[in-house]
Order: structure tokens, then sequence, then C-alpha cells
């Protein structure tokens, strides 16, 4: 995975496609549970999504641009914008079943954009 930090927040930023962010604390109960499902995401999506980590406390600049307040959170964004979220603490299946669900939710709305404007 790749990690979000304050040296290259710009550059994803300014990036166009889609992009999964996982923030996170080191002191979740579910980290590794979470991380684990990134980690499959990654696999899954790679070359369609690019997938982010980013460890709050230690990217001062990102946490205040995004001003996580709610930990673990996964932002969901389109040519650097965001597209929705989830935040909060819960099992790695209702993570799980969230990113899936938002994900094709974008995937859906692309389709849908590309058959208004062939």
């Amino acid at each position: 995975m790749i990690v979000l930090d304050d040296n290259n927040i710009d550059k994803v930023m300014s990036h166009k496609g889609t992009q999964l962010i996982l923030f996170y604390s080191e002191n979740i109960p579910t980290l590794d549970g979470i991380i684990s499902i990134f980690e499959g995401f990654e696999s899954q999506l790679k070359g369609k999504v690019d997938v982010y980590t980013c460890e709050i406390e230690k990217q001062k600049r990102t946490g205040e641009y995004f001003q996580m307040n709610t930990l673990p959170a996964v932002l969901f964004l389109r040519d650097g914008n965001v597209y929705g979220n989830i935040a909060g603490p819960s099992s790695k299946a209702k993570y799980e079943s969230l990113v899936k669900d938002g994900l094709v939710q974008m995937i859906e709305d692309d389709k849908a954009k590309k058959e208004k404007n062939p």
C-alpha cells in the first residue's frame, strides 16, 4: 500500500483517478483486521484504484487537511475530491462490506455518467 504523508498529500489530491484512503491510529483495537482488508483490496484493485494508508498522528499536515476526528476512517476520492467516507470503530467484516459497497457505488456512478455522455 502507498503511505499517504505530509510530503505526498499535494500529489494525491491533484491525482486524476480513484483513491481509497485508510486513516488510522496505532491504538485502534481492530487495526490489524482493517489493514488486512486494505491489503486485499490493493491486490484486487491494482491499476484501477490507488490504495493509501495514513497514520494520522504522525502526519500533522495531512490530519489537519482532512480533519479526521473519528478513527479509523476511510475516504473514497475521485480526481482529488471526496466522494464518500466511512468513520468509526467497527468489525473487520463490517468495514469490508462498507468499502465494497462504496466502491461498487462509485463504479455504477461512473457507468451512468459514461452512458449519459458517450
